[in-house]
């Protein structure tokens, strides 16, 4: 074999090596850890140049995948880990805002991630041409799941009926116990964060809808998130809420705070259902 050819061999599994390195390496299918789930969204994110509706939250909402909506382009924001507020921030510090930020307001008690906001500025910038192809390379050999295939498993799945995990009320009662004390302080300075923060973001043209995502009987009679829920409401009393309409009865959780996926494409629909109303209604 010549000279030329095996340079040229060796430039070709060079390049497709740094393409597959730029557009995630080994996070893009096998995505194991935290962090890396959490860089992934907002790698995401970050590049939507136009971003219609996104959603911030913890990981009560990171489990809602994107394929579940059919009719609105979503980004799933939420971070798992996390607070609604570092979701807030990274969109806040954005060039572009969405038509639609969705913010759930179950679990705000941990502040603003810096290192996550300074990975999406970093990740912004840094070699976007090399970005640009390197996530058409993933889009060739990791093909996005057909819609119409997507959609017709999601609807078979919706007609088995739902199932309980195992030891829910246990498990509920685990988180629970997680949050020994109501972190007053903490709740009470992202509560006056991310007010200034959707007041940055609607002086920008961007609609805010805030979102309470159910969750088990078990943890939502707790006093701990009672407490929370009550203050949020408060906090937030002259804002809208997106009401998603979904038959309580319907829903399951794996540990009494996380949907199962039967639970999350049910919520999924129903978000989307209220999200298009919501625009509708605002000329948008």
């Amino acid at each position: 074999m010549s000279s030329w050819i095996l340079k040229l061999i060796s430039t070709v599994a060079l390049l497709l090596l740094a393409f597959r390195l730029m557009a995630g390496g080994a996070d893009q299918p096998l995505v194991t850890t935290t962090e890396a789930n959490n860089l992934l969204s907002i790698r995401k994110y970050i590049n939507d140049e136009n971003p219609s509706v996104v959603l911030v939250g913890s990981s009560l909402l990171f489990r809602i995948s994107e394929s579940y909506f059919s009719s609105l382009k979503v980004d799933n924001l939420a971070l798992a880990g996390e607070s609604s507020i570092t979701g807030l921030a990274i969109i806040e510090d954005r060039p572009t805002s969405p038509r639609l930020v969705i913010i759930e307001t179950n679990l705000i008690v941990r502040p603003v991630d810096k290192l996550l906001v300074a990975a999406s500025r970093g990740r912004a910038t840094f070699g976007r041409p090399i970005r640009i192809l390197a996530q058409k390379y993933e889009d060739l050999i990791h093909t996005p799941p057909d819609k119409d295939r997507a959609k017709r498993d999601q609807d078979q799945m919706l007609s088995m009926p739902a199932a309980d995990a195992v030891n829910q009320t246990q498990l509920a009662r685990s988180i629970a116990a997680s949050f020994a004390d109501y972190p007053s302080a903490v709740v009470e300075a992202n509560l006056t964060e991310m007010t200034r923060m959707i007041s940055t973001l609607k002086k920008r043209g961007t609609r805010i809808a805030l979102l309470d995502v159910p969750m088990s009987p078990q943890l939502e009679s707790e006093p701990l998130f009672a407490k929370a829920r009550q203050r949020v409401r408060l906090a937030f009393r002259d804002q809208n809420w997106l009401e998603p309409n979904v038959e309580m009865s319907e829903l399951r959780w794996t540990d009494g705070a996380h949907f199962d996926t039967r639970s999350a494409i049910i919520f999924a629909r129903a978000i989307e259902a209220s999200a298009k109303i919501l625009l509708t209604s605002s000329g948008q």
